[in-house]
């Protein structure tokens, strides 16, 4: 079951119980899970994407990632999800952000956050 500490934004926009469990995975292995948070929220605000999609995104990403040898912090995630994001405006725009992310660790791979 979810922390229910989680902020109740995020606790709403989150697409499946799922997401709330990685991303409290995620969180724990932050040094400063509020300012992770915090970098999210900034994330969201300085996009077009809503922080249901960016929730979206994360959830394809910790899904691709898990079972893997990386245990990447929230903030590596959210730098890796700002960076197909960033995509879109280099003409090469996938129907969604959560597509973008999928198509982008499909073709290029994550490197960072390893056990």
């Amino acid at each position: 079951m979810p922390d229910q500490t989680l902020n109740p934004e995020i606790a709403r926009a989150a697409p499946s119980p799922e997401c709330l469990l990685h991303l409290e995975t995620y969180l724990a292995r932050e040094s400063d899970p509020a300012t992770a948070l915090q970098e999210l929220f900034h994330q969201v605000e300085e996009s077009d994407e809503s922080l249901e999609e960016w929730l979206k995104a994360f959830e394809v990403f910790a899904c691709i990632i898990e079972g893997t040898e990386h245990a990447p912090t929230l903030g590596q995630a959210l730098g890796y999800l700002k960076c197909c994001h960033s995509v879109s405006y280099t003409g090469a725009r996938y129907a969604t952000f959560p597509m973008t992310v999928e198509v982008m660790l499909e073709t290029y791979g994550y490197t960072g956050g390893s056990h």
